[in-house]
Order: structure tokens, then sequence, then C-alpha cells
């Protein structure tokens, strides 16, 4: 039906079950630790926001109250946190949500200058890889979420998009 929507699909029985079903555009879903939901984009209240729904479809929650843009989720096995990219003002900013907490109050990990882009959680719940875009370049950042310290990994290359593996 020419729509951007997020299904399920069985790997085992290869039946695949629609989640969405409307004109809103979803995408980068990613997975609860216990498996039981999906963060997921959705540009349904006009822009990109995070939302959160059951595996198995149902109702879909909106996740932060703030109505900055939000994308690139990422859930942390191991500290139960969603972190994403955020706009604030005219460029992009780390931040996460605690999913434990049920005030989900958003906290912005990097304030310094610059686009910070596509996070994922480290193995133990504390630390993030991003890109940075700054003068037209990018480069890799690991960012310590208890202590806003940022490390550089990569320099002088056009690095984006990392992922951490386990």
């Amino acid at each position: 039906d020419q729509r951007i929507e997020l299904y399920l699909l069985s790997v085992a029985t290869g039946q695949l079950t629609r989640l969405t079903n409307d004109l809103a555009v979803e995408s980068s879903p990613c997975w609860s630790p216990d498996g039981s939901r999906l963060c997921f984009v959705s540009d349904r209240a006009g822009n990109p926001q995070l939302y959160v729904m059951p595996t198995r479809g149902g109702r879909m929650e909106r996740l932060l109250a703030e109505r900055d843009e939000a994308v690139s989720p990422d859930w942390s096995a191991v500290s139960n946190r969603v972190c994403f990219s955020t706009r604030l003002g005219g460029a992009y900013a780390i931040g996460y949500v605690d999913m434990a907490n049920s005030s989900r109050k958003r906290v912005i990990v990097t304030r310094a200058a610059g686009d910070w882009e596509s996070p994922s959680w480290a193995p133990d719940g504390r630390h993030l890889v991003c890109s940075r875009k700054l003068n037209g370049r990018r480069e890799l950042f690991m960012v310590d979420t208890w202590q806003r310290r940022l490390i550089q990994i990569t320099s002088g290359g056009d690095h984006s998009l990392p992922s951490w593996s386990d």
C-alpha cells in the first residue's frame, strides 16, 4: 500500500505480522530488554517523535513529553534506558530516558557544538558510541552518560552510523 510501517517477521515460521497501519511514517524500531515492547520513530505528531508499543501490536504511546524532534532510538539491555538523538534549537544532541522511571524525564548528555547523531549503547549500559558532525566532518565519539565525558574515537575521516556490538 506504499506506506512505511512496522512489521514483525517470525524467522521460525516466516509469518509476517503488521504492527502499525496508518498514514504516518514509522521506522527505526529497537527492542526492549525483555522483548515485549518496541521503541520506534513516527511522524504522526507532525515531526519525528519516539513511541513505544507492545511487540504483539496494540496501543502505542509517545515516549517523551517534549515536542522536539527525536530519532535513532537504542534500548539498553543492561540499564533499561532508551537513548536517542533530539533536535535542540538548530542542532542535534544525544539524550536518554530511563524506562524504569515513570516520569520518563529526558536527560541530555551532549551539549557541545555540532550535530550528535546515531547513538548506540555499550554493553555496560553506561557508555554510548555516536557520531558528531561539525564543520562538515563526522567523527565518532564515546559518551560517558554518568560523567558527561566525550571521548573522540576517530579523527580525520567521515565516520557515521556507529553500532556497539555485545
